[in-house]
């Protein structure tokens, strides 16, 4: 048999489950994320169940690509109103709601200022710098990632750019934003295409060009790839930079440690003899060299491959006359 005491509890238990014989309602619980491309809110948006108000408009949504915090007492209020039967459990309760959107960079805007700019006859011969390079504009997510220009003015005197423009293109009600910039002239340089390491001879395959903004290109940097194609680097050469004159120089003609053929000229005579350079060099450089027959170091031009001309001047092995 049943006890009186199972039995009691059984009631009660039907009781919350079935009162007056109807399913009873599922307390409402707050939705602490909301993330939306609607330009409103709804009262389902915050609770679930929220009853036969649930698509109520509640609240505009943050603009596109922004955030908007909710708090316990909004929240108490909109659930009162409604009669949905929610209660904020501490002043900590809030729900914060995510706008999505389609972002405009600040690429996407220089690339159509730039294309403004070449209306106005500044190709591809000038780069543009935006004064704000980390701006970016939001719009619905629907909407395209373009730019239209409305307005541009260039000041010749000090190159800058004001521009007004507008997102998406073509969007009668599109906000507009006021962009500032300056123009630069820039020059098409030769670089190394890959890293280039000490001791490496530059290669015409070896070379790429890239713009570089004229006031940035100083006199001492190589723009000729006739001046970089077989020259030796003598530091690291970064890829896609621009190479100082200070930075290569002529590979090696004679290496330290080989032999060389010596010539002694006079105005009466032509002398010749074998040596072993004692430095590396190259051509024009004067560079030690001993005389294998006689030991003697002399200083020597180098004048070609394995070849130098020996000066009056010189020492001996031993550091004698």
């Amino acid at each position: 048999m049943i006890s009186l005491r199972l039995l009691a509890t059984l009631a009660v238990t039907l009781a919350i489950v079935l009162p007056n014989g109807a399913e009873a309602q599922l307390q409402p619980t707050l939705r602490t994320e909301i993330i939306t491309e609607a330009d409103n809110l709804r009262l389902g948006d915050f609770f679930e169940p929220a009853g036969e108000h649930a698509t109520s408009v509640v609240a505009y949504a943050p603009q596109p690509g922004r955030r908007a915090v909710f708090d316990a007492n909004w929240l108490a209020r909109v659930a009162h109103r409604y009669g949905v039967e929610w209660r904020p459990s501490s002043r900590q309760d809030r729900t914060v709601v995510e706008r999505l959107s389609t972002v405009v960079t600040s690429s996407d805007i220089a690339n159509a200022l730039q294309d403004e700019l070449a209306s106005h006859g500044y190709g591809e011969e000038y780069d543009l710098s935006l004064s704000n390079p980390q701006m970016q504009i939001h719009i619905s997510p629907d909407l395209p990632a373009t730019v239209y220009v409305i307005d541009l003015v260039v000041s010749p005197a000090n190159d800058r750019v004001t521009a007004v423009v507008a997102a998406p293109a073509g969007d009668p009600h599109a906000k507009r934003y006021k962009v500032h910039g300056r123009i630069h002239a820039v020059v098409d340089v030769p670089v190394p295409g890959r890293a280039v390491r000490p001791g490496e001879v530059i290669r015409e395959a070896d070379l790429t060009w890239t713009k570089v903004r004229r006031n940035q290109l100083r006199d001492n940097f190589l723009s000729n790839p006739a001046d970089l194609i077989g020259q030796t680097a003598r530091i690291p050469l970064r890829a896609g930079q621009p190479v100082r004159k200070t930075e290569v120089h002529q590979p090696a003609m004679v290496k330290k440690g080989t032999n060389v053929s010596m010539i002694f000229q006079t105005a009466s005579m032509v002398l010749s003899a074998n040596g072993v350079a004692m430095a590396s060099g190259v051509r024009d450089e004067v560079i030690p060299v001993r005389n294998n027959q006689s030991g003697l170091i002399v200083e020597a031009a180098i004048v070609g491959p394995g070849r130098v001309e020996a000066r009056l001047a010189g020492r001996s092995a031993t550091g004698g006359n």
